[in-house]
């Protein structure tokens, strides 16, 4: 369950919910007025520390969990073992503890899923590159075709399966599709270290070789599991080679599928009842019509399906700049954490001059596509707030030219530097929309530069996330799934909440310091 960051308000209403309790029913249960309990739910009234109200809480909630599908949502919400779920003292003390626990925010994924982002792409390995292939300890019947459809059993099944699975992908003469989703447990998986390493390797040939890897994500697992897996996946999201999708609806998690599919090659796939048995059957196929019957099954799911998030390289700077501009215009309140000014603020004449210095073809669009930014995000300070955490540059790097461009690696220029006049005035302008519009604030980001993470995080409140890297090789990240991008909201709101100044503090230090580098002209 995706649930790390949610406040209390919202936990109680999720366990009203599931335990399908009414206003009343729990007001009478805990002595509370059942309007004041109907704001609470909706967040607009807070919940005081040590409120007795929330141990009564917790006592109902343990004696109305009954249901199967009860039981297993609350023993992944508050961490406790189905088995230890009939002591009714126990899980009530594990509700009221999970009711208490501070609100994480998936801030550690998300640090996890920016350092995915921050390596480079993946490369071919060696023994790829040379022609070499991986050898089996065992014989291995994987490329053997006597046996059109092979039954395996338990997780050690499920492993070989799996790794033959991926040996005949990258036998093949030619690149295919590969089509993978799987939401039953990963035990099978993550209890043989030796195998997660045969795993992570060979999906790292087969993307690199390329495979065109579909993957349908379940949503329903941990936010920090997923977060974190996409972050160490990340070197290989960057060549393109995964398309992430999810399922956007709720499912009930008691029937669940493994479909593992390489178009003409061959398929695994199993099924399993809330967890798998020690003796689950998996079956593995390389008959045409049964790949083809599983390839079916599928497609049928993906077509109710979404992207999880798009992918942006660098032949794709242009369909990147137009989703960019797209999101802009989207009407919210907005966080955008950088480590420069940001490209939304420069003025257009210090636009025009560093695109002229930049020498690229194509400056006209460019520069169109940057202005029409530029008025979608002024439009939307008319109605909602926007707050950027800026890093600002050392006074010695304007005075020398070096203090870089915000988005000049999003064009393939290489690095290119604002003058000190172009960088004053972009400051100006800054310091000018402070004063003339509240919905508009600035946080100085603190602390070592180095700790400063080099990338573009741009969120919309309940709308969607971009993630940008900062520098060569260009790669940008948009996601709209609901639950990350909360996660991503609540990581820059966290952030806007270190910076130590408030507005004014800001507004006269924007000054102090545009003064500074201006007495050196």
């Amino acid at each position: 369950m995706w649930v790390s960051w949610m406040n209390i308000n919202e936990k109680i209403d999720l366990l009203m919910r599931l335990t399908k309790t009414t206003n009343s029913s729990m007001a009478r249960f805990t002595a509370m007025d059942p309007s004041h309990l109907s704001r609470l739910r909706r967040g607009e009234r807070s919940v005081a520390p040590g409120a007795p109200y929330l141990g009564r809480m917790a006592i109902y909630f343990a004696r109305h969990c009954r249901e199967e599908y009860q039981i297993r949502t609350l023993s992944e919400l508050v961490k406790i073992s189905p088995e230890r779920m009939d002591a009714p003292e126990l899980l009530a003390d594990a509700i009221e503890n999970w009711l208490y626990q501070e609100e994480q925010h998936g801030g550690l994924a998300v640090e996890k899923f920016l350092d995915g982002i921050s390596q480079r792409p993946a490369t071919l390995p060696p023994d790829l590159a040379d022609g070499g292939e991986m050898v089996r300890e065992e014989e291995c019947w994987c490329y053997t075709d006597k046996d059109s459809c092979r039954l395996l059993y338990g997780n050690q099944g499920k492993r070989e399966a799996v790794l033959c699975f991926l040996e005949r992908i990258l036998s093949s003469a030619s690149p295919t599709e590969v089509l993978l989703f799987s939401d039953e447990d990963m035990d099978w998986m993550t209890e043989d270290r030796r195998f997660m390493m045969e795993w992570a390797g060979l999906m790292m040939k087969i993307g690199l070789a390329g495979h065109q890897i579909t993957m349908i994500h379940t949503i329903n697992r941990n936010l920090d599991e997923m977060l974190t897996a996409i972050g160490q996946w990340m070197p290989l999201y960057m060549t393109g080679a995964i398309k992430p999708y999810y399922f956007p609806k709720k499912r009930d998690g008691i029937l669940k599928r493994t479909l593992f599919i390489a178009t003409g090659i061959g398929a695994v796939t199993s099924s399993s009842v809330i967890r798998p048995q020690p003796e689950q059957m998996i079956l593995y196929l390389t008959d045409e019509q049964g790949v083809r019957s599983v390839r079916e099954e599928f497609n049928q799911y993906f077509s109710l399906c979404r992207p999880l998030m798009k992918i942006f390289t660098e032949k794709d700077y242009q369909a990147h700049l137009d989703v960019l501009t797209e999101f802009e215009g989207e009407e919210a309140n907005s966080l955008i954490r950088t480590a420069s000014l940001s490209a939304v603020t420069m003025p257009e004449g210090v636009l025009k001059s560093v695109l002229g210095r930049m020498g690229a073809q194509n400056s006209k669009t460019i520069e169109k596509k940057l202005a029409e930014r530029q008025r979608r995000f002024l439009a939307n300070l008319e109605k909602k707030y926007s707050t950027e955490i800026i890093r600002l540059a050392k006074p010695e790097e304007v005075l020398s030219g070096r203090a870089p461009v915000p988005f000049s690696n999003l064009f393939g220029l290489g690095d290119i530097y604002y003058t000190r006049e172009e960088y004053q005035r972009h400051l100006q302008y800054v310091i000018q929309l402070m004063e003339q519009t509240d919905q508009y604030q600035v946080c100085l980001s603190e602390g070592d530069e180095n700790g400063f993470k080099p990338f573009l995080i741009y969120a919309k409140e309940d709308l969607g996330a971009m993630v940008i890297r900062s520098g060569k090789p260009f790669a940008a990240f948009a996601l709209n799934e609901g639950n990350m991008t909360a996660a991503f909201w609540d990581y820059l709101r966290n952030k806007r909440a270190e910076c130590r100044m408030n507005r004014q503090e800001v507004l006269e230090y924007l000054k102090e310091f545009e003064k500074r580098i201006g007495e050196n002209e």
